[in-house]
């Protein structure tokens, strides 16, 4: 049986996408987007420090449920949960409707 190791994850997952958003930002420069940049900063911010809780999350639940989830479906929530809140908290941010997030993202 072919098994996939969780190193494989981060390969394909994290330095495909390194390497994209690198490259992008050099045909692109940051002063010309400035709200890419800040939106960019807010996604990056939010990610560093918010996905060891996503992930402990997935951990709690497999524990109590006693169901095993594979790397992969933690990988995947973990990256949806983290863009999708990260986007949240920079439009809340932008809006001036919630303090807290400022305080949270910078």
């Amino acid at each position: 049986h072919f098994k996939i190791q969780a190193n494989i994850v981060l390969t394909f997952g994290l330095y495909i996408l390194l390497l994209i958003t690198m490259l992008l930002f050099l045909d692109n420069p940051l002063p010309q987007y400035t709200r890419l940049s800040k939106a960019t900063r807010t996604l990056a911010n939010f990610t560093y420090y918010s996905h060891p809780l996503f992930q402990t999350f997935i951990v709690v639940f497999s524990k109590i449920t006693k169901i095993t989830v594979p790397n992969l479906a933690v990988f995947i929530f973990t990256i949806s949960m983290t863009f999708g809140f990260g986007l949240l908290c920079y439009i809340l941010k932008e809006k001036k409707k919630w303090k807290l997030v400022t305080l949270i993202v910078g």
